[in-house]
């Protein structure tokens, strides 16, 4: 009975192995003749007499990109973090957050008349049981938090805020927002 049993599973491995080869095979298409002509149903370009030496090999489409693409822009990303001014920064916040508080963040927001703090904890992790409270020193926290901007690229120094914020298990994270 078990020998019995132990061959059925082994014959499933085998089927599952060979129709697994076989499914990917079929869901990988691979390109071995040139596309068609749409118009005259011949290869495509046969007005020309340039024929490819190898046609399984060539590549389709624009070797560049379409004039007026825009160029592919890297993403922004925030600087590295350094977890002895996180616990800096965390230091001055402490003594305002209530015993309970599960989250805390530090919105900054820059415009071209002024800089503006906010300061919020939640009890809960959900953004919107936020309440505001005042830390120790709002200049400091304000000053910490837009030096980090010294390290970014000279294009992503033109954030509109940023936003830092730490949760009582300790992880924090330092999100920019560059919309207008």
């Amino acid at each position: 009975m078990l020998r019995r049993a132990l061959s059925g599973l082994v014959l499933l491995a085998v089927l599952a192995a060979v129709t697994g080869a076989d499914a990917q095979r079929r869901r990988m298409p691979v390109r071995t003749e040139p596309i068609p002509d749409t118009e005259t149903g011949g290869k495509a370009g046969s007005a020309s007499s340039n024929e490819p030496a190898n046609p399984s090999m060539m590549i389709y489409g624009p070797p560049t990109p379409v004039l007026g693409a825009p160029p592919a822009a890297a993403p922004f990303t925030a600087p590295k973090l350094d977890a002895k001014l996180v616990e800096q920064i965390f230091s001055c916040l402490a003594p305002g957050l209530p015993q309970d508080w599960k989250r805390t963040w530090v919105v900054v927001t820059s415009t071209e008349a002024a800089v503006t703090t906010k300061f919020f904890f939640t009890a809960s992790y959900r953004d919107e049981d936020a309440e505001e409270f005042v830390p120790c020193n709002v200049q400091e926290i304000t000053r910490r938090i837009t030096g980090l901007s010294d390290s970014l690229a000279p294009a992503q120094r033109r954030w509109k805020s940023a936003r830092l914020a730490i949760n009582s298990e300790g992880e924090y994270e330092l999100v920019y927002d560059y919309s207008k």
